[in-house]
């Protein structure tokens, strides 16, 4: 059910009973709060406030959440900015679901129930789509086991991101290691993974030791493993099945201990089928496999992402703003570059202009498309009478969620 009401919003998709975790993105920090059923959190800027927030634009006691037992009620304390929720400011809103992203000032508050996973706070990994649920909820079940992970996906999709996660959730003592296969030349990857003696070759003259060596009590990154050369698959699949490596020029071989996860963008199967990769090494690195969705298939978390750079560059490129029309207008996009191309993007939409708030001019896209709303308010409605859920109706839009929410508001409904 979807209320709407002067100054308050009332969002019901189903009941959830707390604790809540409060995540605060401001001027490139990063802070967690819990608010427990019955607690309240004050934000500002001033001394008064429960969580301290270093924005300008956020007033001193800027806006309130108090955790009841039928969601997390937002209340805006007088400030001067106000309070944004979805496309338009409110007074006071109930998120019924214990779910909802506010802004206030330059600043993010990112609400949600404290069991779920809590994204970059933990893990590294942005996007609170259910598919990135599953990537986290088996980054964490994969982390504490030691068999090979195999992570697939295509270019930019943050295969590097998920590998360091593993490292994160798998709570090694030794170091995390990552190297890309494709950039060694064939006649440098025996000495870059395992290693050279003192002599072994021109110019050698000291022992070095290889990637494995490195990673040793650890975690070895190895990307695009797909490239790997037919003798370096060979002496990969020994390694990873015995543990020992055989530095170049060496006839002693070494004992090491790293967890290995392996990713790639190619197909293998087919590569498997032209004999260019081989079928025992793809069954001993693919006993735990990750699959990450392209962006075009996530373009919910688009937003999470975008503001997640924001924050992580505000240093470098000051403080900037999507406004509603651009944040739709990102979603709409297709990203064959996935995840890096809209970093790229959004860099190159901030050094085009000193305007604080970026509009979707500022990002020069071949084959953009322009900001997009495939319904009109009464087709949303029906779309929710019709699904239940603001989340289910907005899936099957393919709008984001604070788009739909828009349109059913401006649809009349009570």
């Amino acid at each position: 059910m979807l209320r709407i009401r002067e100054n308050t919003d009332e969002i019901e998709c189903g009941r959830t009973q707390g604790p809540f975790r409060v995540v605060v993105r401001s001027m490139g920090e990063v802070v967690s709060r819990v608010l427990a059923v019955g607690g309240t959190l004050r934000f500002g800027s001033g001394p008064e406030a429960d969580v301290r927030i270093a924005d300008p634009t956020v007033s001193a006691l800027h806006c309130e959440l108090i955790a009841r037992q039928d969601g997390v009620l937002v209340r805006d304390l007088g400030s001067r900015n106000g309070v944004l929720l979805g496309n338009g400011k409110i007074e006071e809103a109930l998120l019924r679901d214990g779910r909802g992203e506010i802004l206030i000032g330059r600043s993010t508050l990112s609400i949600g129930a404290r069991s779920e996973p809590k994204g970059e706070g933990d893990l590294g990994i942005v996007g609170a789509s259910r598919a990135m649920e599953e990537v986290r909820d088996k980054v964490r079940n994969f982390g504490r086991l030691r068999a090979p992970v195999l992570i697939l996906g295509e270019s930019g999709t943050g295969k590097d991101v998920v590998a360091r996660a593993i490292y994160r959730a798998s709570e090694l003592k030794g170091p995390y290691v990552a190297t890309n296969v494709a950039a060694l030349a064939d006649t440098l990857i025996d000495a870059e993974l395992f290693g050279h003696a003192r002599g072994a070759f021109t110019g050698a003259v000291s022992a070095r030791a290889g990637a494995f060596q490195l990673a040793d009590q650890g975690l070895l990154f190895l990307d695009e493993i797909a490239e790997l050369s037919p003798g370096g698959q060979a002496k990969l699949l020994r390694v990873v099945e015995d543990g020992k490596v055989r530095p170049v020029g060496s006839e002693r071989e070494i004992q090491v201990n790293a967890r290995t996860v392996f990713a790639t963008c190619a197909d293998l199967d087919g590569k498997m089928k032209r004999g260019e990769f081989r079928h025992d090494l793809f069954h001993r690195i693919s006993i735990l496999t990750i699959e990450l969705p392209p962006l075009r298939r996530r373009p919910s978390d688009i937003p999470l992402l975008a503001r997640h750079y924001l924050d992580q560059k505000a240093n470098e490129l000051g403080p900037r703003i999507l406004s509603s029309e651009t944040l739709e207008f990102l979603s709409a996009q297709k990203w064959p570059g996935n995840v890096r191309q809209l970093f790229a993007s959004i860099y190159a939409a901030c050094a085009s202009t000193p305007n604080e708030v970026l509009l979707p001019p500022h990002f020069q896209l071949k084959g953009a498309e322009a900001p997009r709303s495939p319904l009109d308010p009464a087709a949303a409605r029906r779309l929710l009478e019709e699904h239940g859920s603001l989340s289910a109706a907005a899936r099957a839009a393919q709008v984001p969620r604070t788009t739909f929410r828009s349109l059913v508001a401006r649809s009349g409904a009570r």
